[in-house]
C-alpha cells in the first residue's frame, strides 16, 4: 500500500475540484457577521385602506374605480384614511368583501352586518376580513364611503354635464329617481340615516350626518345656480326646495319597495313637475 503525503492529497483534490474556493475558518465568518451592519427589515404594507369603489355590479369595477378617483370641482369623491398602496389582489379582495357587505346591508341594514356573516358570504375566514378592515365598525365606515362615492358617480356626475340651471337640477332628480330603481330592495344610505339618526354620537352617526349634510348642500348649490340664471324665482328659498326634493325622493324609495317602482315613479315625476312649476319665474 502506498501512503500519500498530505501535500500529495491536496494537489490531487485541486485537480478534481479546480474552482473550489479556499475554506474560511468558522470563527472568521462569525466575526465578519458581527461587524457587518444589520439590514433593515422589508417594509410591510398595511391592508387597512378604504375602498375606492364598491362592486355594486362586478362588470363595472374598472369604470367605477376610475370615476371614483376623479374629482368634481377639484374635490376628491372618496375620503382616504391611508395612502399606503395595496397589491391588485388585495384591492380585488377588499372590493369583494365590500360587495358582499353591500348586499347584506341592503337586506339587514348596517347594524345587521357582522364580520362573520360577511366572511361567510365572501367565502373567507373571519381573520381574512379582519386583515382588511380591523373591526366591524371600520367595515361599516368603509361601506358608507364606497356607497356614497357610487351615489355621487351615478347621480351628480351626469348632472354636471348638463347646462347650468333647471336642466341640471332636473337631471339630478332624474338620476336620483333611477338610483331608486337600482336599489328597490333597499338603499344603504337611507337605511343608515334611519338607523343612526337617533344616536347622540359615534363615528357612524357622524359619518352619516356628514354625508347627508354634504348632499343637501349640493342640492342647495344646484338650486341657487338655477335662481342666478333666472330659471327659478328670485325669492326661492334654496334650503326649502332642497328639503322638498329630498322628501319626494324619500317618498319614491318608500313606495317603490311596497307598491312597485313604476307606479311610484309616475307619482314622483308628476310631483316633481308641480314642484318645479311652483318655483319657476312667471313669464309676462
Amino acid at each position: 500500500m502506498i501512503h500519500k503525503s498530505r501535500g500529495d492529497r491536496r494537489a490531487q483534490n485541486d485537480k478534481i475540484h479546480p474552482t473550489r474556493a479556499p475554506e474560511i475558518p468558522l470563527e472568521s465568518l462569525k466575526s465578519a457577521r458581527r461587524m457587518a451592519p444589520s439590514a433593515s427589515p422589508e417594509p410591510r404594507h398595511s391592508l387597512r385602506l378604504p375602498t375606492l369603489q364598491i362592486l355594486i355590479h362586478i362588470s363595472e369595477i374598472s369604470t367605477a374605480k376610475e370615476s371614483a378617483i376623479k374629482s368634481t370641482n377639484g374635490r376628491a369623491i372618496l375620503c382616504r384614511m391611508n395612502t399606503i398602496p395595496l397589491t391588485s389582489k388585495g384591492v380585488a379582495t377588499r372590493e369583494l368583501i365590500l360587495a358582499r357587505a353591500f348586499e347584506l346591508a341592503r337586506e339587514d341594514g348596517m347594524e345587521g352586518l357582522s364580520i362573520g356573516s360577511v366572511a361567510t358570504s365572501a367565502g373567507m375566514s373571519k381573520s381574512g376580513v379582519f386583515a382588511h378592515f380591523g373591526s366591524r365598525e371600520q367595515l361599516q365606515l368603509a361601506l358608507l364611503e364606497a356607497v356614497a362615492a357610487r351615489f355621487l358617480e351615478f347621480v351628480k356626475a351626469p348632472a354636471i354635464r348638463e347646462p347650468r340651471g333647471l336642466p341640471r337640477l332636473r337631471k339630478i332628480a332624474e338620476r336620483w329617481s333611477e338610483w331608486g330603481r337600482a336599489n328597490q330592495s333597499g338603499c344603504v344610505l337611507l337605511s343608515a340615516a334611519v338607523e343612526y339618526d337617533g344616536r347622540s354620537h359615534g363615528p357612524l352617526r357622524e359619518r352619516v350626518l356628514r354625508q347627508q349634510s354634504d348632499w343637501r348642500n349640493e342640492l342647495r348649490r344646484a338650486i341657487q345656480i338655477a335662481i342666478d340664471v333666472g330659471h327659478l324665482r328670485r325669492d326661492t328659498d334654496s334650503a326649502q326646495l332642497a328639503f322638498e326634493l329630498y322628501a319626494l325622493m324619500l317618498g319614491l324609495h318608500h313606495d317603490a319597495g311596497l307598491f312597485g317602482y313604476e307606479q311610484a315613479r309616475v307619482r314622483s315625476d308628476a310631483a316633481l313637475e308641480r314642484l318645479f312649476a311652483s318655483y319657476r319665474e312667471e313669464r309676462k
